[in-house]
Parts: C-alpha cells; sequence; structure tokens
C-alpha cells in the first residue's frame, strides 16, 4: 500500500522539494522517508514472524517488547506520512489517532472476516470493537479540545481546512455515523450475539475509518490532484492485503487445530 504514496511523494509532501543542505533537510528527503518507511513497515512483519514462531511456547516478554517496538514505528509513520503532509501542525495526540485508527480497523476487519464458533466469541469481539471505537473517539476530541483552547493560528487552521471546502458533510458523518450510530448499535446484547450484526459493523466500521483517513488527507492534498488518488489506492491496497493476512492466518490456525 506504500508503493503509491512513494511514487508521488513529491506531489503529496512540500518538504519534498527542500533542497537545503543540512540535517533537517537531509531528515526530510525523499530518500530518507522511504528508508523510515521501509523500517516501520518491516517492525510488524519481524514481530508477528517472532511470535509466531513461538506459537504455544510462553512468549509474554517478546510479545511486550514487540508491542513497544511496534508503537515506536507505528509512531513514526503517523508523523511520517499522515502529520508530514500539514507541515506547519505539530500534534503530540496526532499518532495515537492514527494507531487508534489502526486498532479499531484491525477489530473491524476481524468482525468481518474472522469465524467464530460460538455466540460468545462473537460478543467479545463486537465488544473489543467498541472499546476500540471508544479509544479512537476519544483521542479524536483530546486533540481537537487542546487545538480549541490553545488557539494558534496554524493549529487551528489545520481544523478549519477540514470543515470548509466541501468537507463538513464528511466531519458531520463521522462523528455521527461512524462513532456515535456504531457506539449505540454496540451497546446492545442482542447485536452482539448476531453474527450477521457483527459482520455489518466490522464493515460498518471499516468504512468509516476509511472516510475519516481521507478526511485528514484530502484538505491537505487541495494542491495535489494525484495526491488523495495515491493516498486513496494506498490505502485500498492496504485493506485487500491486510484482508488476505487475516484471512491466511485464520486458515492456519484452523489447520493446526484440526491437526492436533
Amino acid at each position: 500500500g506504500f508503493i503509491p504514496i512513494a511514487i508521488d511523494v513529491h506531489a503529496l509532501y512540500p518538504w519534498a522539494h527542500d533542497t537545503a543542505n543540512n540535517a533537517h533537510a537531509l531528515w526530510r528527503s525523499p530518500l530518507a522517508f522511504i528508508l523510515r518507511a521501509v523500517v516501520s513497515l518491516a517492525i510488524p512483519i519481524v514481530v508477528v514472524t517472532l511470535l509466531d514462531a513461538r506459537r504455544g511456547r510462553r512468549s509474554g516478554a517478546l510479545g511486550a517488547v514487540g508491542l513497544i517496538v511496534l508503537f515506536i514505528g507505528e509512531t513514526n509513520a503517523a508523523i511520517d506520512w499522515f502529520m508530514a503532509m500539514s507541515p506547519h501542525f505539530e500534534s503530540t495526540v496526532f499518532p495515537a489517532i492514527v494507531l487508534a485508527s489502526g486498532m479499531t480497523s484491525a477489530l473491524a476487519l476481524a468482525a468481518l472476516l474472522a469465524p467464530r464458533r460460538t455466540i460468545d466469541e462473537g460478543a467479545d469481539l463486537a465488544t473489543m470493537l467498541f472499546a476500540g471505537l471508544m479509544f479512537w473517539g476519544y483521542v479524536s476530541y483530546a486533540q481537537l479540545i487542546v487545538v480549541w483552547i490553545a488557539n494558534i493560528p496554524r493549529e487551528v487552521g489545520f481544523y478549519v481546512d477540514r470543515v470548509d471546502n466541501g468537507f463538513t458533510p464528511i466531519a458531520v458523518a463521522l462523528v455521527g455515523a461512524a462513532l456515535f450510530a456504531s457506539l449505540f448499535a454496540l451497546l446492545f446484547r442482542a447485536v452482539k450475539e448476531k453474527r450477521a450484526l457483527v459482520v455489518f459493523a466490522g464493515a460498518w466500521v471499516l468504512v468509516g475509518q476509511l472516510v475519516d483517513a481521507v478526511w485528514w488527507i484530502g484538505p491537505s492534498t487541495s494542491a495535489a490532484p494525484t495526491s488523495t488518488l495515491a493516498y486513496v489506492v494506498g490505502l485500498v491496497i492496504a485493506l485487500v492485503v491486510g484482508a488476505l493476512v487475516v484471512t491466511l492466518l485464520v486458515r492456519r490456525s484452523q489447520l493446526a487445530t484440526r491437526s492436533r
């Protein structure tokens, strides 16, 4: 999913045109950006591979260390890929929003694809999806309220761009449909106990997270018509690949269980 971004890096990121010869320009050079992206993408692959190799054995320490390393790598990716599109905007909460969105998307994908043998398994998954949505909504609101209180023009402008230029309906849909409607539906045990409704909730939340990504990205790419397309293509590819990976892991788990 990163390939379209790498191809269109000069159109997506204003700092990619910086020709200054200093450490700051070197860090923001396209080559350094791509190398950091490769490291960020390699970290979860290495962590999952190591954990999978230790399946059936105690791996608590490895999992804890892997979680910390994964958090650092994904934080860098959130800053590099998303926040760097608006170079004048700074927020320590923004990486948490991206990580919360990724976690919620993963749970939604599991609700959509993962088989469940009992009603309780589906209900537990729906409850975790509810918690992921709560966390995503909380950190998103936390950043908004901090920007609102500080009232710094360059930070306020970041949100002004996302409620102007035709993006207001998307913002309203994200708050109303993607967050509150999803949370309200997942409150009820009757919804959690029906497989079809849990699958629908997973699909609904997944679409909401995709729209949320476009809402963050779209206003930053208004000067580059091909940029939004590149990002959307990257997100769709990542979603498809993620679905295939989850499906393969589930199938592998099922075969391993049957062979015992």
